[in-house]
């Protein structure tokens, strides 16, 4: 990202034209008012704020864990209806190749209850 220095009249009488050069150009402004910056203005980022938000749910529920807010893995089995928290017999095991599901089914004789 290319930074310029800008004095706060020039951009004030051409706001409009700068701020599409720093979206197409990906400029960083700093406004300057008698020779000190007094502001930045630069295009936003969609990935910082998605990370931005995210940032900000985790400390929700970080908060909300310290208040004990939470369900603990067998509450979350019983209000789901499930045993022991397999599905009719059936665990779900990611590969770590691919990514992706793989359902094993269990026998009586193999499942550890």
């Amino acid at each position: 990202m290319t930074t310029k220095a800008i004095g706060i009249k020039e951009f004030r009488n051409n706001i409009n034209s700068l701020w599409k050069q720093a979206c197409e150009k990906q400029i960083r402004y700093v406004v300057l008012r008698h020779s000190v910056p007094i502001w930045e203005v630069k295009p936003i980022d969609e990935n910082a704020l998605i990370l931005e938000k995210f940032a900000d749910e985790i400390k929700e529920a970080r908060a909300q864990y310290a208040r004990g807010e939470y369900y603990t893995h067998d509450e979350v089995c019983k209000k789901l209806g499930l045993k022991n928290g397999l599905e009719n017999n059936v665990q779900q095991k990611v590969s770590r190749r691919s990514g992706k599901t793989a359902k094993k089914y269990i026998s009586k004789n193999n499942r550890k209850d």
